[in-house]
């Protein structure tokens, strides 16, 4: 596993070593490094607080830098033509921050005029100041690729100062300068810290800042599971995607089908609605919802990963059975888990077959061009009747290979259980004996178990990464570990290494 890093990367290239959530974005308790510039102005308490913390802070102390009613968000020449994505989101981050402003002690009946004691300490405390506004500027040579994918940059350094004077000089008098090296790190600068930074009504202790930020994983990400609980569009956007940018995460899985529905309703299937219509069951997004999502988040940075779960948790898919689609049902007598419930079978006929690429084929389509990865599930897929080892191994070979890879050129992404088969000859057959396919340890391996076979990893660990649990069983500090460090399997393997090198 790679090293914490101590210096912003200068390579774009995927990291093995990637991070991921079932439910949320779990993050390795570490605090962030800080300089006080004026030790006896400011006390590590009074320090800003960012989530996730950021990786350098430098604070010259001092009360207080108040945002200005009429702050604006200014872009360097050009900027807004070559980047309409940045402009949108210097134009949202503009209005949050004149919100924040409005909140600041002084402001008279929300009409953007600041009284004389627009601080707590009042007009003669020569410590006030105001920040007039923020200005974006690109580093030479800088990223503006307008689809995020997991090698855009998110590097950004951020300075705010009173005087720009000394090791400040990068700002402007009164003002807060972002510096990045692609636009969605302007955005990560703008949409998070900023918000952050100013999150006290539109206060913050300092005289002159800095920060210095990067994200030590290339995959930072939540997923929804909209095949069991139906999330609305809105409140996915605005809730979830708006949450998830706050925060500076990157990457949305909609876990698409389970045991209650396939959650998008695809003109070529309208059978699969009409199995929904005026049941608890309901719900599912057009086709235009599905573009608004992937735009909406892709402005603020964020992927969006759909998943197709098979062959197990395929419950949502009975509708297409008429279609042609086949199944392995538990027997009548028999009640398993909802999500082992039913497993598609591969029929030695192909219909399956045809039917999951169609299916497979559209879905990718509405998700649009920018699409590069899918995840295709397998996880669960216990074998029952005819739907036997052999046969699970081959229609997941099938969807990985022919379909995904072959076919319409995504990478797969998948559980753990796709890959992690005995004999091991079986998973290397599953995920299409390549190393491109990205594994999800979630259960019973581990990230280094993935990367010993060659792939690379995206953390889900049960024990750590889920929200689907009570209160009791998974407190809020379980959700705080280092990630990188043995563990299970792992810790074993370390042990036995040292002993043999020993």
């Amino acid at each position: 596993m790679r090293q914490p890093r101590t210096q912003p990367p200068n390579r774009r290239s995927p990291t093995h070593s990637q991070k991921y959530t079932r439910m949320r974005s779990a993050i390795v308790a570490k605090p962030q490094d800080f300089i006080l510039g004026s030790p006896m102005a400011i006390q590590p308490g009074d320090l800003p607080r960012f989530f996730p913390v950021v990786q350098r802070l430098q604070v010259d102390g001092g009360c207080c830098a108040t945002l200005h009613p009429q702050v604006l968000v200014t872009l360097e020449s050009d900027l807004a033509r070559t980047s309409p994505v940045l402009a949108r989101a210097a134009a949202r981050a503009e209005i949050a921050l004149k919100a924040l402003a409005m909140q600041a002690e002084g402001t008279i009946g929300g009409k953007g005029t600041q009284s004389t004691s627009f601080s707590p300490l009042g007009p003669q405390s020569s410590g006030n100041w105001m920040v007039r506004g923020t200005h974006i500027k690109l580093s030479k040579g800088a990223s503006f690729n307008e689809r995020p994918s997991e090698i855009s940059s998110w590097v950004y350094r951020l300075v705010c100062a009173r005087n720009s004077t000394g090791e400040y000089s990068g700002s402007r008098d009164g003002m807060c300068t972002v510096e990045a090296e692609g636009i969605y790190g302007a955005i990560a600068a703008l949409e998070s810290t900023l918000l952050q930074l100013f999150s006290g009504r539109g206060m913050a202790r300092f005289q002159m800042l800095e920060i210095q930020d990067w994200p030590k994983y290339p995959i930072r990400g939540i997923m929804v599971d909209t095949g069991r609980r139906f999330v609305p569009k809105d409140v996915l956007m605005r809730d979830v995607i708006g949450g998830m940018a706050l925060a500076r995460m990157n990457l949305l899985q909609l876990h698409l089908n389970d045991f209650c529905r396939f959650a998008v309703d695809l003109p070529g299937f309208p059978e699969i609605r009409k199995s929904l219509d005026g049941t608890l069951m309901a719900g599912q997004y057009t086709t235009q919802d599905v573009r608004d999502i992937v735009a909406y988040a892709n402005d603020r940075g964020i992927i969006v990963l759909p998943e197709i779960d098979v062959p197990g948790h395929a419950n949502g898919l009975l509708a297409l059975e008429g279609r042609g689609l086949s199944f392995c049902k538990p027997l009548p007598a028999v009640k398993p888990r909802p999500e082992e419930a039913t497993t598609v079978w591969d029929d030695p006929d192909g219909r399956t077959r045809h039917v999951l690429k169609e299916l497979i084929n559209e879905t990718a389509s509405v998700f649009g061009p920018g699409l590069r990865w899918m995840h295709v599930g397998g996880d669960e897929a216990n074998p029952k009747k005819e739907c036997t080892h052999d046969n699970i191994v081959g229609l997941e070979h099938f969807v990985v290979h022919e379909v995904l890879h072959k076919e319409l050129g995504l990478t797969a992404v998948a559980w753990e259980e796709l890959r992690f088969k005995r004999p091991d000859a079986d998973g290397k057959k599953a995920a299409c004996d390549s190393s491109e396919t990205i594994v999800v340890p979630w259960h019973r391996v581990t990230a280094r178990d993935v990367l010993r076979r060659g792939h690379r990893a995206i953390v889900a660990n049960i024990e750590q990464h889920y929200l689907d649990f009570d209160y009791r069983s998974h407190p809020p500090n379980k959700f705080w570990y280092d990630i990188e460090a043995p563990r299970g399997s792992d810790a074993e393997f370390e042990e036995h290494r040292c002993a043999n090198l020993s």
